[in-house]
């Protein structure tokens, strides 16, 4: 089971990140990519890894309006267990209870920018429940975050499990 995620990582990741790339105008390359007015003196790296702990502060809350507001409207993401979702699938999961953190923390996060799009990875514990199934336990995601309009959002994601989940 953990080798077919390592390879549903390995083979989805890259698209995420074309089609985010694509999604915001850029080229994969980060040597091609354009660098927007303004994105030199931006503190991006520092900026993106507040962004993913509020999101962890406010998923803690069961916050769905913060999960509304970081989730870019064509966001699409992959969960470790292979589920698809959208914006408003995911707001709803949180809004509904459907997916309860107890306890989430994340380490190790590393930002990348190419103009107006970053690569965001980190790891990630938590203690959690989705649909009444625990799903506690460490994941390693990447995010995909696209500027626009002025705004940092997550585009796109996948997580991957790096140890069993609890059952």
């Amino acid at each position: 089971m953990k080798l077919i995620f390592k390879i549903a990582a390995i083979t989805v990741t890259p698209l995420l990140v074309s089609a985010a790339c694509r999604q915001a105008g850029q080229s994969t390359s980060a040597a091609s990519a354009p660098v927007s007015p303004g994105a030199a003196s931006e503190n991006v790296g520092p900026l993106l890894s507040k962004m993913e702990q509020d999101w962890v502060e406010a998923l803690l809350k069961g916050d769905a309006a913060f999960q509304g507001s970081i989730l870019a409207d064509d966001y699409i993401g992959v969960a470790p267990d292979g589920r698809i979702s959208s914006k408003a699938k995911s707001v709803d999961e949180v809004r509904t209870g459907a997916f309860k953190a107890e306890s989430m923390s994340i380490n190790g996060v590393k930002v990348r920018t190419f103009g107006d799009v970053a690569v965001v990875t980190y790891g990630q514990s938590e203690k959690s429940r989705f649909q009444g199934k625990d799903t506690s336990g460490r994941t390693l995601w990447t995010d995909i975050f696209v500027k626009r309009n002025g705004r940092w959002q997550i585009a796109a994601n996948h997580g991957s499990r790096v140890d069993e989940p609890n059952k």
